[in-house]
């Protein structure tokens, strides 16, 4: 495993700019971790460049200007089928000539792509232009063949630094990349940086449903309702054997982004709707709701580092998970939740059993899991290793000239604005 390096002793840190990709869903744990990350660093980027205006191009038009860029996802071509790939491989060129246009006249700005569509869109461009790539890794993948380790090699093989959310999901990476027990330039490139969680606000909101019973084991899950999340299967095989016991289920999270899988979700869950189990929808302010809950369960096929299992922690509620990647680092090194085995769900169900018997067991690992937060996703800790991240980039960039003097500005080409670096203190 590798472990992440002294930091450079410099204190100079390079203009950022930053491109993130954005979904149909109203909530993503991915753009809320890097929102966060912007705001708690005591510097600004020099532009924001993604698809669409949201409430998360409010918060970062607060922090930069934001620049409303068309980006190709393929997502389009996978719903219709009907879309031109000789037109998306002309728009991903063009979007790789345009910032490398952009970046070549402006010293060496860091790109930071927060997810691999921003990297296909701007990562070859930035790169072509002599800029150093910090690509930020929020996921892992079910499924591995071929093509995927090619493709995912080539993100490695474009990226400067190739930034995951922790030290158990970056040796995961060095595994499906099968560079595990070698030292090859590419593995010398992975770091790890957690998420930053805030401290859940004052204010908590009434419970929008009364519960079950006052003695009541309260569950959350948390998440857009989606395959990913696997809603459907936990309702089949958890919700329903324990329908009859004083354990009552909370789901929050988008029913609109897989409106046909939402739709499943409620015919299966049936009688039980309204009565152990409740779809409270998408909440704009999930943090002021965390404090009803008695334990989080994350139940998805694969995550990264899931938001909802720090931000559970961050509110002194203990999560239950399967062990996807970052659950045994963060929850069972840490005694603050339990992890069961991949798709176990006979061994969720005696879990939540067993705590809901146990009521002090919950109030340790509660007390455990502030304690994680605390140390572990700090935002001034992790806006500070993030600086430091980028000093680490500044050298890669100072030392490297500019490749392509082909790519310069024009008149007509227009800018990203003064690339130095803006001070917010």
């Amino acid at each position: 495993m590798i472990s992440n390096p002294a930091h450079h002793p410099a204190t100079r840190v390079p203009a950022l700019v930053v491109a993130a990709w954005q979904t149909d869903a109203r909530s993503n744990g991915g753009l809320e971790s890097l929102s966060t990350l912007l705001e708690a660093c005591d510097f600004a980027p020099s532009i924001v460049i993604t698809n669409r205006w949201s409430a998360f191009a409010e918060r970062w038009a607060r922090l930069a200007p934001v620049e409303i860029r068309s980006m190709v996802s393929g997502a389009e071509r996978r719903r219709s089928r009907l879309a031109s790939l000789r037109a998306e491989v002309l728009n991903l060129v063009r979007n790789n000539l345009w910032i490398a246009r952009r970046l070549a006249r402006f010293g060496h700005p860091v790109l930071h792509c927060n997810d691999e569509v921003a990297l296909m869109n701007f990562g070859i461009g930035a790169r072509l232009a002599g800029c150093p790539v910090l690509f930020h890794v929020r996921d892992t993948r079910a499924n591995r063949n071929l093509y995927r380790v090619l493709r995912w090699r080539f993100f490695l093989f474009i990226s400067s630094r190739f930034v995951t959310l922790s030290s158990e999901m970056m040796a995961w990476w060095l595994r499906y990349l099968r560079i595990a027990g070698t030292t090859p330039a590419g593995s010398r490139k992975l770091r790890y940086l957690y998420s930053i969680v805030s401290k859940p606000p004052t204010v908590r909101r009434e419970e929008p449903a009364p519960r079950r019973s006052a003695s009541a084991l309260v569950v959350g899950i948390v998440g857009v309702f989606s395959p990913k999340k696997a809603q459907l299967e936990l309702i089949e095989q958890c919700c329903r054997p324990l329908s009859d016991h004083d354990i009552e289920f909370r789901f929050f999270g988008d029913l609109d982004a897989y409106p046909d899988y939402a739709e499943r979700c409620r015919r299966t869950a049936g009688d039980m709707l309204g009565r152990s189990v409740h779809f409270m929808g998408h909440v704009d302010d999930l943090n002021a709701y965390y404090h009803q809950l008695d334990v989080v369960v994350i139940a998805s096929r694969h995550e990264g580092l899931a938001r909802a299992m720090i931000e559970a922690l961050a509110a002194g509620v203990p999560v239950l998970s399967f062990a996807v990647c970052s659950a045994r680092e963060i929850l069972a090194e840490e005694g603050a939740g339990i992890v069961v085995p991949m798709g176990d769900y006979a061994a969720l169900v005696r879990a939540l059993r067993d705590l809901a018997s146990d009521r002090s067991r919950l109030a340790a690992m509660s007390s455990r899991a502030r304690t994680v937060a605390e140390r572990r996703f700090a935002p001034v800790n992790l806006a500070t290793e993030y600086r430091h991240l980028l000093e680490e980039l500044c050298d890669v960039a100072f030392r490297r000239p500019r490749r392509w003097q082909y790519f310069r500005t024009s008149a007509n080409d227009g800018d990203l604005g003064d690339f130095r670096v803006r001070d917010r203190l």
